[in-house]
């Protein structure tokens, strides 16, 4: 309005100066919210998965991935320490050297990291029927088969290794293996888990496709090798598990040693879930809280970090 006038626009100056010195900072505000907000279902599991039947080299043997034990020793010296069963949510998978796997999972072609569509030798499969997809994470965070190398579960470079040391989370003179002990968390088999139908179950025979309590739904199943567990004191509730992560204050205690085969963990819609009444960050969240795994990194790798 006071653009209309002339003997106005000394004020229509300063105004629009004004205007222009809040408006700038608050849409760059407004989209980098809209970009964190708009958090679909699907963005909460990466698809970096392969088929059921995927052959995968141990030491001394070969098995299916969905029958691969924590532990096992893989053809290259690397240690399964987790294993993840996840929801395929209708991504398109692609045949590379008769590898079944999605097409996004990150292979790596002529020392730079791509997704498996992207390869020249990915076929994608027509009709591809099943739900259930498999993954694991190695002590190299690599996963090697036939020919071909790829990234494991966390998508993580020497460059994510990097950030997590300057971060704090890692120290200086840790390796790739050190994030299993120091960064993946989860919980006894025992620990009881509300659905939302009423019922409970033990949180070691959750299933994909659960609903909980607070209305998140089972993304992923993850199965965890301990070494130690702790004892979590958290709004006067005591859980049992490994770097878990609250909205809560935690006080961790450790606990005298004891033989855990395994912990368990979750992914989520959501990346939450909530356990008698304390709301905790599922696997996935748990790491991005530390290192944000989604962004759009490059992926480049030279011929020594194979």
């Amino acid at each position: 309005i006071l653009w209309i006038f002339p003997w106005t626009w000394a004020l229509a100056y300063i105004g629009t100066a004004v205007y222009v010195a809040i408006a700038i900072p608050t849409i760059i505000i407004a989209v980098w919210m809209a970009t964190i907000i708009d958090f679909k279902a699907s963005d909460a599991v990466p698809s970096l998965c392969f088929d059921s039947e995927t052959l995968i080299e141990l030491k001394d043997e070969v098995v299916k991935i969905k029958n691969i034990k924590l532990g096992s020793v893989l053809r290259d010296g690397s240690i399964v320490k987790t294993k993840f069963k996840v929801d395929r949510f209708s991504e398109n998978m692609y045949n590379l050297d008769d590898i079944i796997i999605s097409g996004s999972h990150y292979v790596n072609y002529k020392n730079d990291w791509i997704e498996v569509y992207e390869h020249p030798d990915a076929k994608l499969i027509e009709n591809y029927d099943k739900d259930i997809l498999y993954c694991i994470n190695t002590t190299n965070k690599r996963i090697k088969i036939k020919n071909h190398v790829f990234l494991d579960w966390d998508d993580l470079e020497n460059t994510d290794i990097i950030k997590l040391k300057n971060k704090g989370f890692l120290n200086m003179d840790d390796n790739e293996s050190s994030i299993h002990n120091k960064l993946e968390g989860g919980f006894i088999s025992s620990t009881r888990v509300l659905l939302k139908n009423g019922s409970s179950k033990n949180f070691g025979m959750l299933k994909v496709g659960d609903i909980l309590k607070n209305g998140s739904t089972v993304l992923g199943i993850v199965e965890i090798s301990p070494n130690t567990i702790y004892k979590y004191n958290i709004c006067y509730n005591i859980f049992y598990g490994r770097n878990l992560i609250s909205n809560n204050i935690i006080k961790p205690q450790i606990q005298s040693p004891q033989r855990i085969m395994k912990l368990y963990n979750i992914v989520t819609n959501t990346g939450r879930f909530v356990l008698n009444n304390v709301e905790f960050y599922d696997y996935n969240a748990n790491l991005v809280k530390k290192l944000d795994i989604y962004e759009n990194k490059p992926k480049k790798i030279s011929n020594n970090n194979i």
